[in-house]
């Protein structure tokens, strides 16, 4: 009966070490925190009640008297806090803790300039619908914002120096199907990997629609059947090492500084882009306010050129705006014919068996042109 009694006993006392440890140090206006006795500093930290709706973080907080900086956002301070909505964060914050932010029900957060440490976990399974990362932020490590399902937009800040850590697995996790798949994207640096190579961020472009590329980027990796504009600010597209798949070739436009276009049509990579025309940088998206609107047509691949419209959907291209009797063929890339009529009433239409996702080669008359099958 003793030897139960203690056993029970020191049950006990193990449930209550394990609750301090997770234990807040004091409160202030509904905020927990904890005290860091070495840098005599705070950070947010959970507490008796869930936090809920808006959450503004403080850059210091008093108590007993004292003033004390907030520099950190605590491991699960805000874990599975399905209430949350959004969390502004101030400067004095310099570290985001793993799983502090996890599976909450986080829609949008402002990560701080200050902030120089994002951790494992710390984003994931959030709400999450726009990311914008500060070129203060030198460690993220992995499964930061994998996934987040509702993720559209992600901004990398510009910054000449590249990010010293970032785990793989922070936008795109190779262990699993879920997948942070942005509809718009701006890369404004490069990162360190493991091996201490220059390296393109990790990210699965595959829903990109479009994707605008810092001047101070080095390399570049994209893959989307998707895109339709790319925007690259690099003056000097020779120096940048680019590797884009999918349809992004044949069907994005691309952009480039205004007096630049020759050097990106014989640049490696670059010079493989169907459609490249020439703009101001400042006119580019460089990740500031909403991405523009292009006007892409949902599952329809078209391409317009001297009044002439060509659209494709589940197999049937579609030409419209070609004079009668004017003969309209389609080709596989390895050159195979798989249709060919002749127009009349200025439209033709036919039927094909190229999949979703290959490109077709349309010849009208003497001219041809490139569409990826949608």
């Amino acid at each position: 009966m003793i030897k139960v009694q203690k056993t029970a006993s020191l049950l006990l006392l193990l449930l209550f070490a394990c609750i301090k440890s997770y234990s807040y140090d004091f409160e202030v206006n509904g905020i927990y925190y904890g005290y860091n006795s070495d840098s005599q500093t705070a950070y947010v930290t959970n507490g008796d009640q869930q936090y809920s709706g808006s959450v503004m973080i403080p850059a210091s907080v008093t108590f007993n008297g004292r003033t004390l900086n907030v520099t950190s956002i605590g491991q699960k301070a805000f874990y599975r806090c399905y209430g949350v909505e959004s969390v502004s964060l101030p400067n004095s914050v310099t570290r985001i803790e793993s799983s502090a932010f996890e599976g909450c029900g986080l829609k949008s957060v402002n990560i701080s300039k200050g902030v120089t440490t994002i951790g494992s976990f710390a984003f994931s399974y959030s709400y999450l619908t726009k990311v914008y990362i500060p070129n203060s932020v030198t460690i993220i490590d992995g499964f930061a914002f994998q996934p987040c399902s509702q993720l559209e937009t992600l901004i990398i800040e510009d910054s000449e120096t590249p990010i010293e850590y970032l785990d793989y697995n922070t936008f795109v996790n190779s262990q699993s199907s879920e997948e942070t798949t942005p509809k718009y994207v701006y890369i404004g640096r490069d990162y360190y990997s493991q091996s201490g190579y220059l390296s393109p961020i990790p990210i699965n472009c595959s829903n990109a629609i479009i994707l605008s590329i810092g001047k101070y980027v080095k390399r570049v990796e994209a893959s989307s059947s998707v895109a339709k504009t790319i925007y690259s600010a690099s003056e000097v597209p020779e120096e940048v090492e680019v590797n884009f798949n999918g349809s992004i070739y044949a069907n994005a436009k691309l952009y480039v500084p205004t007096g630049t276009k020759e050097k990106y049509m014989v640049a490696n990579g670059w010079k493989n882009f169907f459609l490249i025309e020439e703009m101001d940088i400042d006119k580019m998206w460089n990740g500031q306010g909403n991405p523009p609107d292009n006007n892409q047509e949902n599952n329809i691949a078209t391409t317009r050129g001297n009044a002439i419209l060509i659209q494709s959907c589940d197999g049937v291209v579609n030409v419209s705006g070609v004079e009668d009797g004017e003969s309209v063929c389609i080709y596989t890339t390895s050159g195979v014919m798989v249709g060919k009529v002749k127009a009349h009433g200025g439209h033709s239409s036919i039927a094909t068996n190229i999949c979703s996702g290959e490109i077709a080669i349309i010849k009208i008359g003497e001219k041809s042109v490139k569409v990826v099958m949608q």
